[in-house]
Protein backbone atom coordinates (compact mmCIF):
# COMPACT_ATOMS: atom_id res chain seq x y z
CA UNK A 1 0.00 0.00 0.00
CA UNK A 2 2.87 2.37 0.83
CA UNK A 3 4.42 1.75 -2.58
CA UNK A 4 1.15 2.59 -4.36
CA UNK A 5 0.90 5.79 -2.31
CA UNK A 6 4.48 6.77 -3.30
CA UNK A 7 3.74 6.18 -6.98
CA UNK A 8 0.58 8.32 -6.82
CA UNK A 9 2.49 11.08 -5.01
CA UNK A 10 5.27 11.00 -7.62
CA UNK A 11 2.73 11.17 -10.46
CA UNK A 12 0.98 14.15 -8.86
CA UNK A 13 4.32 15.95 -8.47
CA UNK A 14 5.20 15.24 -12.11
CA UNK A 15 1.85 16.62 -13.28
CA UNK A 16 2.34 19.78 -11.20
CA UNK A 17 5.88 20.29 -12.54
CA UNK A 18 4.69 19.84 -16.15
CA UNK A 19 1.88 22.35 -15.57
CA UNK A 20 4.31 24.93 -14.18
CA UNK A 21 6.70 24.40 -17.11
CA UNK A 22 3.83 24.85 -19.58
CA UNK A 23 2.78 28.10 -17.90
CA UNK A 24 6.31 29.51 -17.70
CA UNK A 25 7.22 28.68 -21.30
CA UNK A 26 3.86 29.47 -22.91
CA UNK A 27 4.85 33.04 -23.83
CA UNK A 28 8.12 31.80 -25.36
CA UNK A 29 6.10 29.80 -27.88
CA UNK A 30 4.66 32.91 -29.51
CA UNK A 31 6.89 34.70 -32.00
CA UNK A 32 6.70 37.92 -33.99
CA UNK A 33 9.26 38.14 -36.80
CA UNK A 34 9.98 40.06 -39.98
CA UNK A 35 10.98 38.32 -43.19
CA UNK A 36 14.29 40.24 -43.24
CA UNK A 37 16.40 42.27 -40.83
CA UNK A 38 17.13 45.07 -43.31
CA UNK A 39 14.96 46.86 -45.89
CA UNK A 40 15.35 49.78 -48.25
CA UNK A 41 12.99 52.72 -48.35
CA UNK A 42 9.92 51.88 -50.43
CA UNK A 43 10.02 48.13 -49.75
CA UNK A 44 7.42 46.10 -47.90
CA UNK A 45 8.08 44.14 -44.72
CA UNK A 46 6.24 40.87 -44.14
CA UNK A 47 5.55 40.39 -40.45
CA UNK A 48 4.68 36.92 -39.15
CA UNK A 49 2.94 36.03 -35.90
CA UNK A 50 3.41 32.36 -34.95
CA UNK A 51 1.69 30.38 -32.21
CA UNK A 52 3.86 27.28 -31.92
CA UNK A 53 1.75 26.01 -29.04
CA UNK A 54 3.43 22.62 -28.70
CA UNK A 55 3.41 22.56 -24.87
CA UNK A 56 -0.34 22.72 -24.46
CA UNK A 57 -0.69 26.44 -25.13
CA UNK A 58 -4.16 27.25 -26.34
CA UNK A 59 -5.38 29.90 -28.75
CA UNK A 60 -3.95 33.40 -28.70
CA UNK A 61 -5.98 36.52 -29.48
CA UNK A 62 -5.09 39.88 -31.02
CA UNK A 63 -6.46 42.56 -33.28
CA UNK A 64 -5.80 41.96 -36.98
CA UNK A 65 -4.21 45.39 -37.60
CA UNK A 66 -3.52 46.17 -33.96
CA UNK A 67 0.19 46.95 -33.98
CA UNK A 68 2.46 49.96 -33.91
CA UNK A 69 5.75 50.73 -35.60
CA UNK A 70 8.36 52.60 -33.60
CA UNK A 71 11.61 54.29 -34.63
CA UNK A 72 14.67 54.69 -32.41
CA UNK A 73 15.47 58.41 -32.19
CA UNK A 74 17.48 60.45 -29.72
CA UNK A 75 18.08 57.48 -27.42
CA UNK A 76 14.48 56.23 -27.12
CA UNK A 77 11.64 54.61 -29.08
CA UNK A 78 8.97 56.83 -30.63
CA UNK A 79 5.81 55.83 -32.49
CA UNK A 80 6.27 56.21 -36.23
CA UNK A 81 2.89 57.67 -37.21
CA UNK A 82 3.56 57.17 -40.94
CA UNK A 83 3.87 53.37 -40.54
CA UNK A 84 1.42 52.71 -37.70
CA UNK A 85 -2.14 51.93 -38.85
CA UNK A 86 -4.74 54.55 -38.02
CA UNK A 87 -8.40 53.85 -37.35
CA UNK A 88 -7.87 50.13 -36.79
CA UNK A 89 -11.15 48.29 -37.15
CA UNK A 90 -11.51 46.05 -34.13
CA UNK A 91 -11.32 42.74 -35.95
CA UNK A 92 -10.36 39.96 -33.56
CA UNK A 93 -7.86 37.35 -34.69
CA UNK A 94 -7.87 33.98 -32.93
CA UNK A 95 -4.71 32.03 -33.70
CA UNK A 96 -4.79 28.34 -32.83
CA UNK A 97 -1.71 26.37 -31.75
CA UNK A 98 0.45 25.86 -34.82
CA UNK A 99 -1.22 28.84 -36.52
CA UNK A 100 0.53 31.56 -38.51
CA UNK A 101 -0.73 35.04 -39.38
CA UNK A 102 1.10 37.32 -41.83
CA UNK A 103 0.68 41.02 -42.42
CA UNK A 104 2.46 43.37 -44.79
CA UNK A 105 3.77 46.77 -43.78
CA UNK A 106 4.49 49.21 -46.62
CA UNK A 107 7.63 51.07 -45.55
CA UNK A 108 7.06 53.84 -48.11
CA UNK A 109 9.38 56.79 -47.67
CA UNK A 110 10.13 56.14 -44.01
CA UNK A 111 13.42 57.67 -42.98
CA UNK A 112 16.43 55.38 -42.61
CA UNK A 113 16.98 54.06 -39.10
CA UNK A 114 16.28 51.36 -36.53
CA UNK A 115 12.65 50.28 -36.20
CA UNK A 116 10.53 47.80 -34.34
CA UNK A 117 7.01 46.46 -34.70
CA UNK A 118 5.17 46.07 -31.40
CA UNK A 119 2.10 43.83 -31.14
CA UNK A 120 0.18 42.73 -28.07
CA UNK A 121 -1.47 39.32 -27.88
CA UNK A 122 -3.59 37.79 -25.17
CA UNK A 123 -3.79 34.25 -23.87
CA UNK A 124 -7.56 34.68 -23.45
CA UNK A 125 -10.36 36.42 -25.33
CA UNK A 126 -10.97 38.87 -22.44
CA UNK A 127 -7.51 40.42 -23.08
CA UNK A 128 -6.58 40.49 -19.40
CA UNK A 129 -3.46 38.35 -19.84
CA UNK A 130 -1.39 40.25 -22.42
CA UNK A 131 2.05 39.57 -23.83
CA UNK A 132 3.96 42.21 -25.80
CA UNK A 133 5.84 40.90 -28.83
CA UNK A 134 8.52 42.88 -30.67
CA UNK A 135 10.28 42.40 -34.01
CA UNK A 136 13.24 44.64 -34.91
CA UNK A 137 14.40 45.76 -38.35
CA UNK A 138 16.41 48.49 -40.10
CA UNK A 139 15.52 50.72 -43.02
CA UNK A 140 18.36 51.85 -45.26
CA UNK A 141 18.23 54.60 -47.91
CA UNK A 142 17.35 53.72 -51.49
CA UNK A 143 20.34 53.20 -53.75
Amino acid sequence: MKRKHKIVTILVVIIIVISVIQYVFSSSLIFLTTDRETYKQGEKAVVTLRNLGNLGLKNIYTGVDDYRVEIYKNGHWEICEALTPKDNPEVLLQLSPGGIYKLTVNLGDAQPGKYRIVKEVSLNSQFNDKITLIAYFTINPRD
